[in-house]
């Protein structure tokens, strides 16, 4: 059996933002693999309730910082989204990240 990555849902922030963050085999992220110890770019795709500044848009999947995908985001970037916007908000972010397996196994 293989173990395959499952996508964890949403980083929701203490504002109202949330944002996907991805790494893992599929996604666009340095290592390219999953469960790395650990990674200098992740993707990330479907803000909500937030505007992203100009420095984002050289990541942007479709080359407009209305994209829904952000590929090889530096983490600096994603820390510093987040911190902007009043941290991660650990109770809304948990109840959906500790419903989910990390992983499933494929035969």
């Amino acid at each position: 059996m293989r173990k395959v990555a499952v996508p964890i849902g949403r980083l929701h922030c203490k504002d109202g933002a949330s944002l996907s963050v991805q790494a893992n085999d599929t996604a666009y992220c340095n290592p390219r693999m999953s469960f790395a110890d650990h990674y200098s770019e992740v993707e990330v795709g479907f803000i909500e309730n937030a505007t992203l500044p100009d420095t984002w848009l050289e990541y942007a999947d479709d080359g407009t910082i209305d994209s829904d995908v952000f590929a090889y985001v530096p983490v600096a970037l994603v820390e510093e989204f987040i911190q902007a916007h009043g941290g991660i908000d650990l109770g809304k972010t948990l109840a959906i990240i500790c419903k989910r397996a990390p992983y499933v196994e494929i035969p």
